[in-house]
């Protein structure tokens, strides 16, 4: 039997709130969209109210159940990760800007689909670069040090020779 993984994105500010499994895909919404006592349901309602629907999205299909609680732990973990080190905008909204992604979100998804982490085709900003001399100072791995940055292992040894460090 098929698992799959999936996404709900607010559309207020095209990020995931919620990583979930199910069998069917059907059940996803009908399930969601009418259960009020969960984290996910509340907000749910909240968007409801706003006249507002999440979007779900296919994160991952797996053959078994011990695959498919990790692979829900993995993507719960990336989307948590990513969102304790968003920056807010000088506005005081969130920074949703994104120089290759689409209105509909369409880039992030293929970007999540293919593995690549939300730094992706992002500018090195002067803080990026002092925390990455600080972590290799600190002598971190190249990969944890990806993994704070959410950079990918090449951008990181890229930028390393770039900035000499």
């Amino acid at each position: 039997m098929q698992y799959l993984i999936y996404g709900m994105i607010d559309p207020r500010d095209d990020r995931v709130f919620y990583v979930g499994r199910s069998q069917q895909a059907a059940q996803w919404k009908a399930y969601h969209l009418q259960d009020a006592d969960t984290p996910a349901g509340l907000r749910l309602h909240a968007l409801q109210s706003l006249g507002l629907l999440p979007r779900f999205v296919l994160l991952e299909a797996v053959r078994d159940l011990e695959t498919a609680v990790v692979a829900e732990m993995f993507w719960s973990e990336i989307f948590r990760m990513r969102a304790a080190r968003r920056k807010p905008a000088t506005d005081g909204r969130s920074d949703l800007t994104h120089p290759r992604r689409a209105p509909d979100g369409s880039s992030t998804i293929k970007r999540l689909r293919l593995g690549k982490p939300e730094g992706h085709w992002s500018r090195w900003e002067p803080d990026d670069d002092a925390a990455l001399r600080r972590m290799r100072a600190q002598q971190l791995s190249v990969p944890v040090i990806a993994a704070h940055l959410n950079r990918s292992v090449g951008a990181i040894k890229a930028r390393l020779r770039i900035i000499k460090a």
